[in-house]
């Protein structure tokens, strides 16, 4: 009977023991759990506070509540949306574009483009947090081939070893920013980031519905990628308005701005995506 009433005690303590052992762990992964998503929603909120986010938003709803609606579906976006952008990326980044034809398309290209053009069109404040995850590779304008073709090869051939073959943003926050409007309906938001790479937002108010691009391209002078400290001589606002213009088909300007920093800046395009 003692030898019994041992065996019960035994058996009862092994399993209490067993359970203490479980709900320890339990509650470990649910504390890592909640110091991930603490974090995130931190991150969220620093990419939130900056001026020029906060001026996006305002441009592109009307009210608070499309406001509000519009970040929580974009904080939704998880993992499992990384994977698929890096899928579409694999077969429909712009690289692989400029080499599709009808005939000779990859699996799945047109499907892709289409998601790809989602992301910067419709997802645009996630692409924004997340630009520190695009993988962006060099790819020259075809005003580049105004040069002779030798000097072209050079030139290359020296940016590349200036860039690397590829480049990632080593922040998502944004140093400077300009917002030039071009027209009643149309304005663009140029940023500058600690990288001194320049990206440019366009906000289309022509119909009912807004429209907001990210555009896939970003510029980069070689004299600040040399000698990152010469940036504090830029004129980023002026830079915004030449450019505009240039988009309006008046390149004059450009080209004598562009001049005093090196002539035409590089342009990188994202290729991939890749989660930290």
């Amino acid at each position: 009977m003692k030898n019994k009433i041992k065996y019960l005690l035994s058996s009862l303590m092994l399993v209490f023991v067993t359970s203490s052992v479980v709900s320890c762990k339990t509650s470990s992964n649910q504390i890592v759990i909640n110091k991930i998503k603490d974090q995130h929603q931190h991150k969220w909120d620093v990419f939130l506070s900056q001026s020029y986010v906060v001026e996006l938003l305002d441009l592109v709803f009307q009210n608070q509540e499309q406001k509000t609606k519009y970040i929580a579906s974009q904080k939704k976006l998880d993992k499992d949306y990384f994977d698929q952008l890096r899928e579409y990326f694999t077969y429909a980044n712009n690289v692989v574009r400029s080499y599709s034809y009808d005939s000779k398309q990859p699996f799945g290209y047109q499907e892709f483009s289409k998601k790809l053009d989602q992301l910067f069109q419709e997802n645009w404040l996630w692409a924004l947090f997340n630009i520190d995850k695009f993988k962006f590779v060099l790819y020259g304008e075809s005003e580049q081939f105004i040069k002779q073709v030798e000097e072209a090869n050079r030139d290359s051939q020296k940016s590349s070893v200036l860039v690397g073959s590829f480049i990632k943003l080593k922040t998502n926050l944004i140093n400077q920013y300009v917002i030039y409007q071009t027209s009643k309906n149309e304005t663009y938001l140029y940023l500058l980031t600690s990288s001194n790479n320049i990206f440019k937002i366009t906000i289309d108010k022509t119909n009912s519905k807004t429209k907001v691009e990210l555009d896939q391209y970003t510029y980069a002078y070689e004299t600040f990628l040399a000698k990152p400290e010469q940036i504090k001589n830029f004129d980023f606002k002026k830079y915004a308005h030449v450019t505009s213009l240039h988009n309006s088909s008046n390149a004059t300007q450009k080209n004598l701005f562009d001049a005093q920093y090196g002539g035409l800046p590089l342009r990188l395009t994202v290729v991939d995506i890749i989660k930290k």
